[in-house]
């Protein structure tokens, strides 16, 4: 582990590699972030569907933060949006798996 001269036994070298503790540790605190931001995502949606259920919400009501939208148009534009990429996605994938037998 020792570079150059081994006379000065004070001097500690760095490491160049991280050990599994050490890898295992920088790993778990990158994941914080996400994981916070999934339990956020997971309580808005509950907090969503729980008023869906109870019928605490109003479909035509505007949507905060939006230029107007409504619950209702927003489901018009996902249904839009959906058949469309229920269309383009025939023929990609039969495309793909053309290309998969031919290799």
């Amino acid at each position: 582990m020792r570079r150059g001269s081994a006379d000065n036994i004070y001097v500690i070298p760095t490491p160049n590699v991280l050990s599994f503790g050490a890898a295992t540790l920088v790993a778990a605190a990158c994941c914080i972030p996400g994981v916070l931001s999934m339990i956020t995502t997971y309580q808005k949606i509950l907090k969503t569907n729980w008023a869906k259920q109870t019928g605490d919400h109003d479909a035509d009501q505007v949507i905060e933060g939006t230029n107007g939208a409504t619950e209702k148009g927003m489901k018009n534009v996902n249904g839009l949006i959906r058949k469309l990429l229920s269309r383009v996605e025939i023929p990609v994938v039969c495309n793909l798996r053309v290309h998969q037998k031919a290799t």
